[in-house]
């Protein structure tokens, strides 16, 4: 199952505690994804018959590797200020 919520938390070096877990909710962001999806699924399917490529099977890859995002940490940091994201 894909990720449908983010925690993002901010830090910066003149605060002395982070500032709260801010809880993003990523269904928000697909659904808004999904009009560009429908506008580009003709070229991608123009494109995966030109290359010959199954559409499916290249659709249950992306499905799973958007599924594997589950469980990831990263931080972004400069200067003073950092900004963790945690996909739970």
């Amino acid at each position: 199952m894909i990720p449908l919520v983010a925690t993002i938390r901010v830090r910066t070096a003149a605060a002395r505690r982070p500032w709260p877990l801010v809880p993003l909710p990523l269904v928000l962001v697909w659904l808004l994804l999904l009009p560009i999806a429908l506008v580009l699924l003709l070229p991608f399917a123009v494109a995966c018959a030109v290359v010959n490529v199954n559409p499916l099977r290249l659709l249950g890859a992306l499905w799973a590797v958007a599924s594997a995002l589950r469980h990831t940490h990263f931080e972004i940091e400069q200067g003073g200020t950092s900004i963790r994201v945690h996909l739970p």
